[in-house]
This record gives structure tokens, C-alpha cells and sequence, in this order.
């Protein structure tokens, strides 16, 4: 059984590799046959980079705009690695980088026992997409060939379809939309997950989280995108109460799960699984480990928790003292500004966990 997910999932990689290849191919195809020269064509390709930027901030804009209109309140909105958070005091910027996305809007949803519309605020990025690619069509057809214009066709285009058609490799806006229609349940810990994010950005402990607020509801299949996330501020719960074991437990129920998990959660996992075997004294598996599923992207990750699993793994099981505390240095640094100040202390108590740990 195990065998086939895995040639299923290889599948289903081979042909987003594929249709981003077709896509790509398409666009050229399209570049080359509309423009009135070759330098113009190059000149579109150039015009893509801030066409691409500003449909990012248009994105976020869109879940912004969707999402106050149907009950929602603001909670945050990055892009890149900037935030614009709320936090008790206010409004405040913050860093944090986040690999695999350049933009995030979170809402806080309408209060419990209230009507919980979803549908509009996941699809309001992917429509102000949509929606600005059609005002530069509309462009192009009065004012004739406008290079920007037709950037900003293309990337519009793109990123509608990349946000609203779900994907496997990583969550998505169309995923989300489609899974919080499977079923209360589904929806609940969909709103559940963006109620715990505000609990924490507005001054709330990771720690003072109780197992009740982080249960599955009644149903929901441990191995979907809206349980692993509940399940993983669990894991992340115990191990700011210090109870390490019992954060580990949870971490093995998940791994159970692994080949039933989307490949961002399915990575997520894999580092939190070698910090567990550093943590543990199980260096040789946690060098395995890192050889065959972190050693490609770990290092690049400026994530604050990953540079935490990365300062284990050179402390405890490479033993590479001085590259540790390069690591430590940054992490440190990353922890200063991070949006959740709970979820930061915690991370650096781990961190000095480990150094303890490496000193006996």
C-alpha cells in the first residue's frame, strides 16, 4: 500500500512538473506570437518580475478586502518576509520568512456560534488576480500593445489558477475552499486554526493552549491539511511546557502518518523528526535522516524553527560547534522580531535546551 502512494505521489509530481513546462512553453509560444518584435517579446519576459510583485500584493489585497466584507477582522498581512501584525499595543511590522510563500493575509473569523463564511475570503486573492489580468486585457485591447499590460496578463493568469485550482504539493486557497465544504467539521478546524494564530498574536502563551481548544474535531481524518496543523501546535505546546517526551509522542503519531501527508507537511515533519532524534541521542538516524530529506533545503530555510532544528543537528549530532553557533546567532536574531512572542521564547529555550544538552 505504501509502495503505491508513493508511485502515485511521484506521479502527481511528474505532471505539476510537466504542466508548469507547458505553461511555461505556453507563455513564450504566446510572447513570441503577439509581439510586434523579438525585443519587445524579451522586454514583456523583463516587465514580469514587478508584474509579478504587485499581483502578490494584489492577491493579499484581495483576501483582505473579501474577507473584512463577509465578518472577518484583521490580523496580519505579509509580503515577503514583512509583517504588518495586530498586536495588543496596535499595529506593528515584524519579520518573518516563510519559504514557499511570498504573501499571507490571516483574518480572525467571526466568533463561535456565528454564521461562518469562508468561500469569499479564500477566494478573494485568486479573483483580484483574475480580476486585474482582465483590466490589462481590457488594456490591451483599447490602448493596443502595452508590454507591462501584457505581464501583467500572464502573471495574473498564473497566479489565479495557482491559488484556486487545488494542489497536493502544498495547501492552497482552492484547497482550503474545498475542503471546508466536506464538512462541519472540516470547516471548524479550518476556523479553529485562524483563531489559535490570533490567541497567539495578540499576546497569548503557546503554552497556556489546552489539549481541548487543539483536539480534532469529531470525524476529521488525522492525516488532512486542517488536523496536522492542530496536531503539530500540540507537538509545539509540550515542548514549550518542557515536556519533551510527550511533545516526541505526538510527533510519532504524525509519522505514522507521513505517506498519507501533502509534501509541505510531510517536510515539515521530517525536520521536527530530526531535531526529536538529535534531542534524543540518536545522532546516526538523525544524520540519515538529514542526508536523504533535509541536506537539499534545510540550510536555506531562514525559518526561526528550522534554523533551531538545524542548530541541533550540527550541535549534537555533527558536532560542529563553530558552524552551531553561527546558526544560533541568526536564530536569535530571527527571534527578536518574530510575530508570535510566546512561540519565540519557546524557540529559545529549545535552542538553549540543546546547548545544554551538547555541554554534558
Amino acid at each position: 500500500m505504501k509502495e503505491k502512494k508513493k508511485k502515485g505521489a511521484a506521479g502527481r509530481t511528474v505532471l505539476q512538473f510537466l504542466a508548469g513546462l507547458a505553461a511555461g512553453a505556453a507563455v513564450g509560444v504566446v510572447l513570441a506570437a503577439t509581439a510586434p518584435s523579438p525585443l519587445m517579446a524579451m522586454w514583456c519576459l523583463v516587465l514580469c518580475l514587478p508584474a509579478f510583485l504587485l499581483h502578490i500584493l494584489l492577491h493579499e489585497g484581495g483576501h483582505l478586502v473579501c474577507g473584512l466584507l463577509t465578518g472577518y477582522r484583521f490580523l496580519s498581512f505579509r509580503i515577503s518576509s514583512w509583517v504588518l501584525q495586530k498586536e495588543e499595543g496596535g499595529l506593528r511590522l515584524r519579520r518573518l520568512p516563510m519559504r514557499g510563500t511570498l504573501g499571507q493575509c490571516l483574518l480572525i473569523p467571526p466568533p463561535e456560534g456565528e454564521a461562518q463564511p469562508f468561500v469569499l475570503y479564500h477566494l478573494g486573492g485568486g479573483l483580484a488576480n483574475l480580476l486585474a489580468a482582465g483590466c490589462a486585457a481590457l488594456w490591451l485591447a483599447v490602448g493596443g500593445y502595452q508590454p507591462f499590460a501584457v505581464a501583467m496578463v500572464v502573471c495574473g493568469l498564473y497566479l489565479g489558477a495557482a491559488n484556486l485550482i487545488p494542489t497536493r504539493s502544498m495547501p492552497n486557497d482552492g484547497a482550503n475552499i474545498r475542503d471546508a465544504r466536506r464538512g462541519p467539521q472540516w470547516l471548524d478546524a479550518l476556523q479553529s486554526q485562524l483563531r489559535l494564530n490570533a490567541f497567539l498574536a495578540t499576546g497569548g502563551r503557546i503554552q497556556d493552549l489546552t489539549p481541548e481548544a487543539l483536539a480534532l474535531p469529531a470525524g476529521l481524518p488525522p492525516a488532512s491539511n486542517f488536523a496536522v496543523p492542530l496536531m503539530m501546535m500540540d507537538y509545539s505546546r509540550l515542548l514549550a511546557l518542557d515536556l519533551l517526551e510527550e511533545g516526541f509522542e505526538v510527533l510519532q503519531r504524525l509519522l505514522l502518518l507521513r505517506e498519507e501527508l501533502c509534501p509541505y507537511f510531510a517536510r515539515e515533519l521530517d525536520a521536527e523528526h530530526c531535531f526529536c532524534l538529535c534531542m534524543t541521542g540518536q545522532a546516526e538516524e538523525a544524520k540519515k535522516l538529514y542526508a536523504q530529506r533535509l541536506k537539499k533545503w534545510l540550510p536555506a530555510d531562514t525559518g526561526l524553527d528550522k534554523m533551531r532544528v538545524r542548530y541541533a543537528y550540527l550541535l549534537l549530532a555533527e558536532k560542529k560547534g563553530s558552524e552551531a553557533e553561527k546558526v544560533l546567532q541568526k536564530a536569535l536574531a530571527a527571534a527578536r522580531s518574530y510575530p508570535l512572542p510566546s512561540v519565540a521564547d519557546s524557540e529559545r529555550r529549545l535552542l538553549d535546551r540543546a546547548a545544554q544538552l551538547a555541554a554534558l
